[in-house]
């Protein structure tokens, strides 16, 4: 990897997390320029740039010594910080902006179903968005207003009363559940997606319960 990227840039992401092990031999890189393979042999010289990020506080790990600080301080001569998500001015355009960037064939996020993509937190930031978003592609239909009821409960509306039942044992309420599910789709037209949203399920639910096959 470090002698493929000589001449260019190299990202290494969340370095807070690389064992200490491999903190010394990225050590003996930065400080030699030079790559040394494995089990011995002559050094070879590479011409990098290092960009490194972390979401854990690395002074701190170099005070408790689980990151090397002579290997901090050899990364850190600039450094800068990343707002979270919840922290950042323009929200609803941060959205719109990674949702824009996705193959969404004519799908659009209902005022409601940004409204909650907006307010929610975001503990994994961008990523975890970036998932929800791609998630939702996934459980719609092109062209379709995705609405709230798509989304995770734990970003969304709370679970409807409906979907309770849906986790009982099998059985007695397990055939009603069924039956409900089947008269969903039967007054969808036969359009899954539309009935999964009108019992606030998701599609795979629907699929797997009702008709018996994964979707």
């Amino acid at each position: 990897m470090l002698r493929e990227a000589d001449g260019g840039v190299l990202f290494l992401d969340e370095i807070g997390d690389m064992p200490i092990g491999l903190q010394a031999r990225l050590l003996r890189v930065v400080q030699d320029r030079a790559v040394t393979p494995l089990g011995g042999g002559k050094p070879t010289a590479i011409d990098i740039r290092l960009v490194c990020a972390t979401h854990r506080d690395l002074t701190a790990l170099a005070a408790c010594e689980t990151f090397r600080a002579d290997l901090y301080f050899r990364l850190a001569q600039f450094t800068f910080a990343l707002p979270p998500f919840r922290e950042l001015a323009d929200r609803p355009g941060v959205v719109r902006a990674i949702w824009e960037r996705l193959p969404r064939e004519g799908r659009t996020l209902e005022p409601a179903t940004l409204a909650a993509l907006v307010a929610h937190d975001w503990p994994g930031n961008h990523r975890e968005l970036a998932g929800v978003l791609k998630a939702l592609v996934a459980l719609s239909d092109p062209g379709e207003a995705i609405g709230p009821e798509l989304l995770p409960a734990s970003v969304g509306l709370p679970p409807r009363a409906v979907a309770a039942p849906l986790s009982a044992p099998e059985g007695e309420l397990g055939a009603m559940a069924r039956g409900a599910m089947l008269a969903a789709i039967d007054d969808c037209g036969g359009n899954v997606a539309a009935a999964a949203r009108r019992l606030g399920v998701s599609r795979s639910t629907l699929y797997r319960r009702a008709l018996g096959r994964r979707g």
